[in-house]
Formats: C-alpha cells, sequence, structure tokens
C-alpha cells in the first residue's frame, strides 16, 4: 500500500468484503483503507488467547484484525 499516513506494521480491523473481494479496514489510526490482495502487503494477526473461567465471556467475532 503506497499510500500516505499508513505506514508498514499499522493494525486494523476487517470491517467487510466488497464483490471484488476487497478488505474493508477500519484502521488504528482512524483511517478506513481498503487492502487489496494481490496488490497490498498483509497478514492476519493471530487471535488473542482467553483465559477460560476468568470471568470473561468470549463473544464470536465477525471481524479479523489485520496487521499491513
Amino acid at each position: 500500500m503506497n499510500e500516505q499516513g499508513m505506514p508498514p506494521g499499522l493494525k486494523g480491523i476487517v470491517k467487510s468484503v466488497d464483490d471484488a473481494g476487497q478488505l474493508h479496514m477500519i484502521w488504528e489510526n482512524g483511517r478506513s483503507l481498503a487492502l487489496v490482495p494481490g496488490a497490498d502487503r498483509f497478514h492476519r494477526l493471530p487471535e488473542p488467547q482467553t483465559e477460560k473461567g476468568a470471568g470473561k465471556e468470549t463473544l464470536p467475532e465477525e471481524t479479523e484484525e489485520m496487521e499491513r
């Protein structure tokens, strides 16, 4: 991604995927900009491990966290 204000290592959450396969993101810097598979370099971050029985309820997530 060659976009000003979008440095390597920036993290974001996938909000939707369009018909063209672009990943529409909400980035940690507040911007919303799509990733284009094959044109942009990115990877999915592993899901954080949660402690079972620690009073925290795990809810199914519809979003994926990505790092540029």
